[in-house]
């Protein structure tokens, strides 16, 4: 599984070498033709995961967010492309 890490500064390398476990990860910035790849998105609060931003990633299958509330993410889109939160 494809990891991209959208906001990857302050995670710790524990944390990073959990996700390499899963697959290769790409840490901030990723070639637009590589985006088809990933498969697991991890974000914060500095993106809004819209329609349009959720589109870059057609094999998207979960995103991960460390935060306390999901206002930054489009739910609808993402249980109408089966996107676990």
């Amino acid at each position: 599984m494809s990891v991209l890490i959208v906001e990857p500064s302050g995670y710790s390398t524990c944390a990073l070498d959990r996700y390499r476990k899963l697959g290769r990860v790409w840490l901030g910035d990723i070639p637009s033709e590589k985006e088809e790849q990933v498969r697991l998105l991890v974000v914060r609060l500095a993106y809004l995961l819209d329609k349009e931003f959720l589109s870059k990633y057609p094999n998207l299958i979960a995103i991960s967010t460390p935060t306390t509330g999901l206002t930054h993410i489009d739910l609808d889109i993402c249980r109408q492309r089966n996107i676990r939160i």
